[in-house]
């Protein structure tokens, strides 16, 4: 079935048609784009997936560490500050 979606629909689409267990992440523009997507369109709380979309970096990227030790695919977004 063919569909047209945006970016943020497709990367959506794609983590959890990828067999993801745990997602999280930090929002901020444009990775909350990201969160809104997973929350209204694929409904990722009721899809047996482990989802923690607002805590602070550092926090996202130890869990999505300590699961990726444990042979666990995961996802994990933040926003990329660019220093100038």
């Amino acid at each position: 079935m063919k569909k047209l979606l945006t970016g943020n629909e497709a990367i959506a689409e794609g983590v959890i048609e990828s067999g993801v267990e745990v997602v999280c992440g930090s929002p901020g523009t444009p990775s909350t784009e990201v969160i809104q997507t997973f929350i209204f369109y694929y409904e990722l709380p009721f899809t047996g997936i482990f989802f923690s979309p607002f805590i602070p970096a550092v926090v996202g990227f130890i869990l999505c560490s300590g699961t990726y030790h444990s042979r666990v695919k995961n996802f994990y977004y933040y926003n990329n500050h660019v220093i100038s």
